[in-house]
C-alpha cells in the first residue's frame, strides 16, 4: 500500500482521479467563521446560468416587539427590512459567494462541507 499527497480544492482534485483509485480521502476544511484564507471567493449553489446580482436582500417580517395589544387581539405590522448579506447572496437565484468557512449560517456551512 502507498500514500499519495495531493493539494488543492478537494471538490476539484478528487473528481480528476479515476474510479476506485483510493480508499480514503482526508481533507482539512476550514472551521466555520474562524478565518479568511488567501485566495478568491467561489460561487456556491444557485443557478450556474444566472447573471448574479449581489447585494442586500429585503425581507418582510410580521409582528414586531412593539405591537399593540387590544381587547380583540394583537395588531401586527408588516415590516420590510433590508438584511445585509455582505453582498454575498445573489438576489436572483440565491447563490452564495465566499470562501468555505465564511458562510453566514452554520446550516449553509454544513451544506457546503457535504458537497
Amino acid at each position: 500500500m502507498s500514500a499519495i499527497f495531493l493539494q488543492g480544492d478537494a471538490r476539484v482534485v478528487l473528481q480528476g482521479l479515476p474510479d476506485n483509485f483510493f480508499h480514503c480521502a482526508v481533507t482539512s476544511p476550514p472551521y466555520f467563521g474562524l478565518r479568511k484564507y488567501d485566495g478568491g471567493e467561489e460561487i456556491w449553489d444557485g443557478d450556474s446560468d444566472c447573471e448574479h446580482e449581489w447585494g442586500k436582500r429585503k425581507v418582510t417580517r410580521r409582528g414586531h416587539p412593539g405591537t399593540k395589544s387590544t381587547l380583540v387581539g394583537t395588531q401586527t405590522a408588516e415590516l420590510s427590512k433590508a438584511v445585509d448579506t455582505h453582498g454575498s447572496t445573489c438576489l436572483l437565484c440565491g447563490a452564495w459567494k465566499g470562501q468555505l468557512g465564511g458562510e453566514p449560517t452554520p446550516d449553509l456551512y454544513i451544506s457546503h462541507l457535504i458537497q
